[in-house]
């Protein structure tokens, strides 16, 4: 039992107070004391909202925050995807030739993008490897 409990049940009690006023001036000295306590603790409180504000502060200005993700995950760089005339170019052929492999079957399956194809840069690049392998 905390102090001013401990006063306030022995007034209560009549410990120590025979008269009525004595049993009144132990419960002023306890609600007193216990208003002290809730003033102290209310001082603690604003004392601990300041240094929480001054550290919050602190923190803004001199600590960087974290990364964001992208900069912190840095993506492999894609190439866009090639188109018909992107790939014979690379390939030194015209694209009626392009087309007439992609038909045959010659050529990397390529991605159908709503009716117009495409290919991954690096699958042509090994599939070009490939191709250079096999005619050694």
């Amino acid at each position: 039992m905390t102090w001013p409990a401990h006063a306030l049940a022995a007034a209560q009690a009549g410990h120590g107070a025979s008269e009525p006023g004595a049993q009144h001036t132990a419960t002023q000295r306890a609600t007193g004391a216990a208003v002290e306590l809730l003033e102290q603790l209310a001082e603690q409180h604003a004392e601990a909202a300041r240094i929480a504000q001054e550290l919050a502060q602190i923190l803004a200005t001199q600590v960087a925050g974290p990364a964001p993700v992208e900069a912190a995950c840095d993506p492999v760089e894609q190439q866009p995807f090639l188109t018909v005339a992107d790939l014979a170019e690379r390939l030194n052929v015209a694209p009626g030739t392009v087309r007439r492999w992609r038909r045959q079957g010659a050529l990397p399956p390529g991605i159908d993008l709503g009716g117009v194809v495409r290919w991954r840069p690096e699958v042509i690049e090994a599939w070009i490897a490939e191709r250079e392998e096999a005619g050694r």
